[in-house]
């Protein structure tokens, strides 16, 4: 497996586990404050929904099962953040003017953390999961489609 191990594969490793420690971690603190108590401005429908489906996009890309499938999850849960909460405030990379509660420091956060979420899933949509996955030890490299015959000669016109 290894002596295959391409660039390609490398850049999806990296960028498979990368994007998995990140959903993984906020996907699992939603989870653990309560999956349908983090936002007080969405629906508890779409709270479970987002909080859980970062868990489940993220342990996917971790073990590299359906990593193209997770990753386009990831981009639907990050387009909809910056359609209902990110996009809504004050600019691209959002107000830098912090006050602390409690353990948490509160810094209000635009949607330039989206846009590098979604750019990092997409380029898993074009990659897939690489070399070291579980996609490619269940079910194999894909073949390339074998190349069409060429056409016959046409015979030389006589005059």
């Amino acid at each position: 497996m290894m002596k295959n191990f391409t660039g390609a594969d490398m850049a999806a490793l990296l960028l498979r586990l990368g994007l998995a420690a990140i959903v993984l971690f906020h996907g699992g603190l939603k989870v653990a404050v309560g999956h349908d108590q983090w936002d007080p401005h969405l629906p508890a429908a779409v709270q479970i929904v987002v909080a859980w489906g970062e868990v489940l996009c993220g342990v996917l890309l971790l073990l590299g099962l359906g990593s193209r499938i997770a990753a386009v999850g990831i981009i639907i849960i990050q387009a909809g953040a910056i359609y209902f909460v990110t996009g809504q405030s004050t600019g691209f990379i959002g107000d830098w003017r912090s006050d602390y509660q409690g353990f948490m420091r509160v810094v209000t956060a635009d949607y330039e953390y989206n846009i590098a979420l979604i750019l990092m899933a997409a380029a898993l949509v074009l990659l897939g999961s690489g070399a070291c996955s579980l996609d490619r030890m269940l079910f194999g490299r894909k073949k390339a489609a074998p190349a069409p015959p060429a056409p016959a000669p046409t015979p030389a016109a006589t005059a």
